[in-house]
């Protein structure tokens, strides 16, 4: 191993103190330290990357990430054959000073400086030994350093432009995404115009169909109506036909009424004289000074003759106000079939009936076209002699008297039609008590007169003047109960024409009221009562 004097290294290191470039190696040849060369092929290279603002970029005025990078530093390169022949030596640990030869000058103090030089300088020899490895790597690895980086930076530029580009990309699809989102804003803000705007027209549909539906269901009811007019109208003209046709028939029932009534004015007027002529005795002749002159008679009236003009007078009055018989006999008819079932349930010897106040007779001849047996009682002398004429069994006379000369339990039915209104209220008892002791057990009896719950009937019960009493129902029902007959039944007859009464109008309370007035001003004008002889139980 080669040894080194400290001296001439001592004095190599103040060389190179005061001249960084030159090295003084062991042969004093003091030596310059120029840059590495480059090497071959590496020359451009080794120049970089073109600049970020050169016209090989994305564009002027484009920002680079080189410019970011930081900037390569080019440092001086010492020769190899330096680091290996020259500085390592120098280095090395093992470099060993030489030793003191004996005898020399001051030999003990060299050697004791020579050693504290080794204990100072150990560790600084161990350090300039790794710096010197470290330099050694370098220089062996440095140009593949150097070409790597070279080639990362140019990579690194590269991708600098295409991250450029890609940012003018992405800046390019921002703005495209800010127009396609601010266009997406625009559509559903209209698509919500739109749905709100078909709601509007949903709706304002649905409430043209509600007034569709409204009209069409405003013109069924006009149809409605116009068919209830049409059938209205078709019945005001089947009442008007009927009316006509009915008209016709009273016209012509007028003419045989008036027939009719001729005829029985002519006879009432011939039994009238033959009556008179009976009744009245000739009287004695009498002279100017109040004597008798013979050959000379005067008619003188009685009573009977009287009574007589007085029934011809009622019988008028019948005629003029009762009706026609076939009228009459039309509405009695329902109390045929009202006791007839009565009857039929009685023994045959008790079936008779008695009608009070018969006048006419219509209902006798009804019984007798039923095959009832039947017996009339009529005061009124000119209307018994016109039944009896018809052939009807009428007795003449008062209808107390003829009850009170009547067996009990004879009669099957009693009935007494316009009669109880004529009688004072003691005369109506007696005539009640009679009734139920003349009836049969279970027998039957019907009373009919006016009504005074309709204000009608009063026109008809003050035409009369033989009317002594306006029963209303529940006071002749209480007569009957109290004269011991049991009530059966109550009914309204004979109602007033719809043409004669008033047209309801209106709806709830309003035609209520007007169906309350129709049925006071102008109510059914009679009613009837039944009543029933109780069995007697012994």
């Amino acid at each position: 191993m080669k040894r080194y004097d400290p001296e001439e290294i001592v004095d190599n290191l103040r060389a190179a103190e005061t001249s960084p470039q030159k090295v003084f190696l062991q042969d004093n040849s003091p030596s310059t330290i120029s840059p590495r060369p480059a090497p071959e092929g590496q020359k451009g290279q080794a120049e970089g990357p073109p600049a970020p603002d050169s016209a090989e970029g994305l564009g002027e005025g484009k920002p680079a990430f080189s410019a970011l990078a930081p900037q390569r530093i080019d440092l001086p390169e010492m020769p190899s054959h330096l680091l290996t022949s020259q500085l390592l030596p120098l280095l090395d640990e093992s470099v060993d000073v030489a030793s003191v030869p004996p005898g020399t000058r001051w030999g003990f103090l060299k050697r004791l400086v020579q050693r504290l030089f080794r204990i100072v300088t150990g560790k600084q020899v161990n350090f300039n030994r790794s710096a010197a490895n470290a330099i050694h790597l370098w220089a062996q690895h440095g140009p593949k350093v150097d070409k790597a980086l070279s080639q990362i930076l140019a990579h690194l530029g590269a991708r600098d432009s295409v991250l450029t580009l890609m940012e003018v990309r992405f800046g390019d699809i921002n703005r495209t995404h800010d127009s396609l989102i601010k266009g997406v804003q625009e559509v559903n803000q209209r698509i919500q115009e739109t749905s709100q705007k078909t709601l509007e027209t949903r709706q304002r549909i649905q409430e043209t169909n509600q007034k569709i539906h409204e009209v069409h269901q405003r013109i069924d009811d006009s149809n409605r109506a116009i068919q209830e007019m049409n059938a209205e109208v078709q019945a005001v003209q089947r009442r008007v036909d009927q009316t006509l046709q009915a008209a016709g028939q009273v016209r012509q029932l007028g003419e045989e009424m008036r027939r009719e009534t001729e005829a029985r004015m002519q006879r009432m007027l011939h039994l009238l004289r033959e009556e008179i002529r009976s009744a009245t005795p000739p009287a004695t002749p009498l002279s100017r000074e109040g004597k008798a002159e013979p050959g000379i008679t005067t008619p003188v009236s009685t009573a009977s003759a009287e009574a007589l003009c007085e029934d011809l007078s009622y019988l008028l009055y019948e005629e003029s106000w009762r009706g026609p018989k076939d009228l009459i006999r039309k509405w009695q008819e329902e109390y045929v079939r009202l006791i007839e079932p009565h009857l039929n349930a009685l023994p045959p010897d008790k079936r008779r009936v008695l009608d009070v106040g018969c006048g006419r007779g219509e209902f006798l001849a009804l019984l007798n076209e039923h095959g009832i047996p039947a017996t009339g009682v009529e005061i009124n002398q000119a209307c018994a002699n016109l039944a009896r004429e018809d052939g009807l069994e009428v007795q003449s006379a008062d209808a107390l008297t003829f009850l009170e000369a009547q067996p009990d339990a004879t009669f099957g039915a009693i009935v007494a039609f316009q009669v109880v209104e004529h009688l004072p209220p003691p005369v109506l008892r007696r005539f009640l008590d009679l009734v139920r002791a003349k009836l049969a057990p279970a027998g039957v009896c019907v009373l009919e007169t006016l009504n005074p719950g309709s204000f009608s009937a009063y026109r008809w019960y003050f035409m009369d003047p033989t009317h002594q009493a306006f029963l209303a129902p529940e006071t002749l029902r209480l007569l009957c109960e109290c004269a011991g007959l049991e009530h059966t039944q109550t009914r309204m007859i004979h109602p007033i024409p719809e043409n004669e009464r008033l047209v309801p109008a209106g709806e709830g309370a309003e035609r209520e009221n007007v169906e309350r007035l129709n049925n006071l001003l102008f109510g059914c004008q009679d009613y009837y009562i039944m009543l029933r002889k109780k069995e007697e139980r012994l």
